[in-house]
């Protein structure tokens, strides 16, 4: 039985793997930001989306949570 704020850590956690990141960009954590960086730069590059909240950019909507479309060129 656990006690009070005890986790049950799943095998990837107790291994050290890497945890995949939220969906959306704009929940991500510094570690996240680190360990995933290659990801990071697909989704950045040649953004068409920024999130109204945070100011981040994104290549798809999908990896925003308050989503408005970049003026075309």
């Amino acid at each position: 039985m656990l006690t009070r704020g005890e986790k049950i850590l799943s095998g990837s956690a107790i291994m050290g793997e890497k945890h995949e990141p939220c969906k959306e960009l704009c929940h991500w954590t510094k570690h996240q930001l680190e360990d995933h960086y290659q990801l990071l730069t697909q989704i950045v590059s040649a953004p068409a989306f920024i999130c109204t909240k945070c100011g981040r950019a994104a290549n798809q909507k999908k990896w925003l949570c308050k989503v408005k479309r970049l003026p075309t060129r």
